[in-house]
This record gives structure tokens, C-alpha cells and sequence, in this order.
């Protein structure tokens, strides 16, 4: 047994992490996890959708550029939301969150020591390629300033009530939302590309007149606005976090 070994990882049907992962995931307490390794032509699919600009692809690494982390790809990275217990167990396990624009990502030290896989090993149970990951699975539920929105690149939804928020844990998988602080709200934002009046829009109810599950005009996304002339109808919607604050504070919600 190598500490390099693909294996896969207990109670987590179709995941699989080297074995130096997956014991350090363990002796953090083994928290729910919900992403892990992920394969080269996985990867190459989401580079490709992001570099063509196609709808519902997220910014992603080329996996033809071994300079770049890749740490999914080299199956040394985990997605686990973070709790207060989690985020100190899974340090001192030796793990490292690397972005502060995603919490949730953790990883081995020296990511780039570690080769990109192309296929799992039979021996790990990888007799077939591993199924391409949906949209949902890169949605994430976020609360701020007591408020919880769904997010993902260039898309939020306002997260009004109990119902709304059991459908997006459902959506999601997520059993928590994770909790941003000023600093790292910005930064989420900014690297997925949702303006603060998009924000402040799906809050107030004011995106657009469509009725989705979050209610209506509590969803935006980035290519709907940029096939609408009524993008944003209100014309004193937040542009910075401040004007955020005082708007979840002014306003009743959706």
C-alpha cells in the first residue's frame, strides 16, 4: 500500500482521494463530503464549457496546464462545508484552504507534487469513468448578515424562507450554509462574478418578473440580464457591501 494509492472513500459512493487524503479526512472525525478527485477528462469537459462560454460553466483550470494547482485532478482536494469544529479538525489534520473565495475547498500541502489522474485504477473500483458532475453540484448556499442566498458563477438566488432553503439543501446536497464575513463575501462575489445589485435584487424581489422555486423576482443570472432590457429594474440597488447592509436592514425581503 502506497500513500499515493486512488481509493475509494468510505460512505461516499463514487468518490475516490489518494490514500494520504483520505486518512487525514479520517482522522479529522470524517466529515460529509461533497466533492473529491475528479478525473482529466471531467476537468478537460468543464474547461472546455468555461473557455466556450457555454451556459452553467464555472471558471475551471486547464487540466493541459500542469503549472496550475489542479489539486481536484490530482485527487488531493476535498469540497466539505465548513463549521467552527470542521474547519479546526481538518487543520490540524494537516489540510490547507488555499481560497478565501471558497471556503469549502480543502487540500494536501504541495498540490503540485502530486500527478493528474487520467483513469481509477480497478483495483480502486474504477472499472468505468466516474459520471460528469451536474450544475448543481457547484452551487453553493451562503449566509450573510442573516440572510442566505444560492450562488454559483454568475447566478444567485434569494433563499426567502424554511421551504425555499430545504429546497436548495436538497438541490445542493449541502446540510448547512456556510457563513462569509464581509471579507470573504467580497471576494466570492467578485470571483463569481455577481454584482451587488444582483445581490440586493434577488433580496428585495426585484431581479426580474420571472416565478422560479425561490419566489418571484428572487433569481439572477447573467445571462438572463444580458437577454432582458429590464436587467435590474430598481435604480437604487446596492453597489458596494455597505449599501448591501443597509438594504437587508431597510428592507423587509422577498
Amino acid at each position: 500500500m502506497s500513500p499515493l494509492d486512488i481509493i475509494p472513500i468510505p460512505n461516499h459512493p463514487g468518490m475516490y482521494a489518494r490514500r494520504v487524503l483520505v486518512e487525514a479526512w479520517q482522522a479529522a472525525g470524517a466529515p460529509p463530503i461533497n466533492s473529491a478527485g475528479r478525473l482529466y477528462d471531467k476537468q478537460k469537459y468543464f474547461y472546455d464549457g468555461w473557455v466556450n462560454r457555454l451556459p452553467g460553466f464555472n471558471p475551471a483550470d486547464n487540466p493541459d496546464d500542469e503549472s496550475q494547482a489542479l489539486a481536484h485532478v490530482r485527487f488531493v482536494a476535498l469540497d466539505i462545508d465548513p463549521t467552527p469544529e470542521r474547519v479546526q479538525r481538518l487543520a490540524a489534520a494537516g489540510l490547507r484552504r488555499p481560497y478565501r473565495y471558497e471556503p469549502w475547498h480543502w487540500e494536501l500541502p504541495n498540490v503540485r507534487s502530486y500527478a493528474i489522474v487520467r483513469s481509477i485504477p480497478t483495483t480502486a473500483g474504477g472499472a468505468t469513468p466516474a459520471p460528469i458532475q451536474s450544475e448543481e453540484d457547484d452551487m453553493r448556499i451562503i449566509t450573510w448578515n442573516g440572510r442566505v442566498w444560492l450562488v454559483k458563477h454568475e447566478t444567485c438566488a434569494y433563499v426567502r424562507n424554511e421551504p425555499a432553503l430545504w429546497a436548495a439543501k436538497k438541490l445542493t446536497g449541502q446540510g448547512t450554509a456556510i457563513e462569509l464575513s464581509n471579507d470573504m463575501l467580497t471576494e466570492t462575489l467578485f470571483m463569481l462574478g455577481i454584482p451587488w445589485a444582483a445581490l440586493d435584487a434577488t433580496f428585495r424581489g426585484q431581479a426580474f418578473d420571472n416565478e422560479s422555486t425561490w419566489g418571484k423576482g428572487t433569481f439572477w443570472s447573467r445571462q438572463m440580464a444580458e437577454g432582458r432590457e429590464d436587467k435590474l429594474r430598481s435604480q437604487s440597488l446596492a453597489s458596494s457591501i455597505a449599501a448591501l447592509a443597509v438594504s437587508v436592514t431597510t428592507h423587509p425581503g422577498a
